[in-house]
């Protein structure tokens, strides 16, 4: 998706347009970097405006870095928000923010789905939830939809080393190449690719 906002004076590029301009995929940087951009391209691609409420993951490294950084996004998310999104005028206010651990939604977006006379009924449950991402992998202990905080934590391996590794195999690629990523990401028996011009 090709994203541009203006902010305050200043432009911000988001998704495929970013890549084009050479940006990386924050490997390594913390979640809240980014996090008001990513907020604000999301209400402009999805045509939102007036008072909205929002929900995001950050990884739960430990209880000491989770709860600052939940307060650090919700103080610079929770305000009226005024922004040029693809030239337009938007305005938003966001009056409530509410922050999980990554891999908490993954559990509420399965137990939102139409049920089947299979499905298990999460509520009452004590199950585990492992969430693969880019940055981190996360573990979750879920008792009952009730956050185990003493059992749960995110791990800083992810898909994004398995992109180096692959990267480290090819002269020249670039791990957070989008190309690369979704070269790697094609079905099975569609993966063989080799360098252009050959």
């Amino acid at each position: 998706m090709d994203i541009w906002l203006e902010l305050q004076g200043d432009g911000y590029a988001v998704g495929q347009l970013a890549a084009d301009f050479g940006a990386n995929l924050g490997v390594g940087q913390s979640k809240v970097e980014d996090a008001l951009m990513k907020v604000l391209a999301c209400v402009g691609y999805f045509n939102l405006s007036g008072k909205i409420s929002v929900v995001l993951g950050l990884p739960y490294l430990s209880q000491e870095q989770f709860d600052p950084e939940k307060e650090q996004i919700t103080s610079l998310l929770r305000s009226p928000h005024v922004m040029s999104y693809r030239g337009e005028f938007v305005a938003v206010e966001i009056e409530r923010v509410w922050v999980m651990p990554e891999g908490f939604g993954s559990l509420i977006w399965s137990e939102a789905q139409d049920k089947k006379a299979s499905s298990p009924d999460f509520p009452s449950l004590s199950i585990a939830v492992v969430d693969i991402g880019h940055q981190t992998t996360d573990f979750l202990m879920v008792d009952r939809f009730r956050f185990a905080r003493g059992a749960s934590r995110s791990e800083d391996f992810a898909m994004s080393q398995f992109y180096q590794q692959v990267a480290a195999q090819i002269p020249g690629a670039d791990s957070q190449s989008m190309s690369l990523i979704e070269a790697l990401h094609r079905p099975d028996g569609e993966r063989f690719f080799r360098p252009r011009g050959l």
